[in-house]
């Protein structure tokens, strides 16, 4: 009988062979994305609990602060105002309220690397990760009080190569308003978290994509929020006219005829930003001196 060797046993042919094999091949080609998918979906739950906790810190801190948040300055470490964050050498005010576990700082997808994946090295921390932190502090949301009703929306990277400090009347419908005011984010690695290691995203800072296309953001009242931007098809090329930078965001604090003004103030020296974004600016904005 074909398919039998003598004393009964039975025996695959090549073919057979070759068929079994192919059809396992199919089923890790199937399976591998969906298990990779799964460990990213848990990757992203742990980022998004990192954030949570740096919101739970934040809100503690400002309950013993008259409900004010931090300075964008002191969060991740602490000195005199005229040494620059990423100078300083003592650990800032977050890690006071998170017994100074500064892993609360990394996205389980990162882990602290740089865009060539170094995640050995070192930081501020010790041996280790190369940078200090993954999320950053949005610059001009110093002194943000809980409770307090900020708008906050963005302008289509596309309608002007040079955001202006208030937001005219006919760039609203190039507008979108998110759910509140954005504190922490999670910064782009080469856009520029690992440049400038101050831990303060302004400017042309971006927001990361390493979440399939996404980043997150933690709001004033606590909430993460998976976060899509607006972004060009070339990751490690600026497209000025496609990429959502810090420069694109405004807020307001009027509820009935809103006035947009940029969260990021871009001029002049430290003296000049405390002068023009004093600390709890953002609870009542207003355009600053020279704008």
């Amino acid at each position: 009988m074909a398919g039998w060797r003598s004393g009964g046993r039975c025996a695959f042919t090549l073919i057979e062979l070759l068929i079994v094999i192919a059809i396992i091949a199919v089923l890790i080609s199937i399976l591998l994305p969906a298990l990779g998918g799964a460990k990213e979906s848990g990757r992203l739950v742990v980022c998004q609990s990192n954030l949570r906790q740096i919101g739970v810190a934040m809100t503690m801190y400002a309950n013993d602060n008259r409900e004010q948040i931090w300075h964008s300055r002191d969060w991740a470490r602490l000195g005199p105002d005229n040494v620059p964050p990423e100078q300083r050498e003592i650990p800032g005010h977050l890690y006071e309220y998170v017994e100074g576990n500064d892993k609360v700082n990394e996205c389980p997808s990162n882990k602290r690397r740089d865009s060539a994946g170094t995640g050995t090295g070192g930081n501020f921390f010790g041996p280790g990760a190369v940078l200090d932190f993954d999320y950053t502090m949005a610059r001009d949301a110093s002194g943000a009080r809980l409770g307090a009703t900020i708008f906050a929306g963005y302008l289509d990277p596309g309608a002007t190569r040079n955001p202006p400090p208030r937001l005219p009347a006919q760039l609203m419908d190039r507008f979108t308003m998110i759910r509140g005011l954005p504190v922490f984010l999670e910064e782009h690695t080469i856009w520029y978290n690992e440049t400038f290691r101050d831990g303060m995203w302004g400017n042309v800072d971006q927001i990361t994509e390493r979440h399939d296309k996404k980043g997150n953001i933690l709001y004033l009242d606590g909430v993460v929020e998976l976060f899509d931007p607006p972004m060009g098809p070339l990751t490690e090329v600026e497209e000025p006219t496609q990429d959502l930078v810090c420069n694109d965001f405004y807020v307001s604090s009027k509820a009935k005829e809103r006035k947009w003004f940029r969260y990021w103030w871009g001029y002049g020296s430290v003296a000049d930003w405390d002068r023009n974004r004093p600390f709890g600016w953002v609870n009542n904005p207003w355009h600053g001196r020279r704008n």
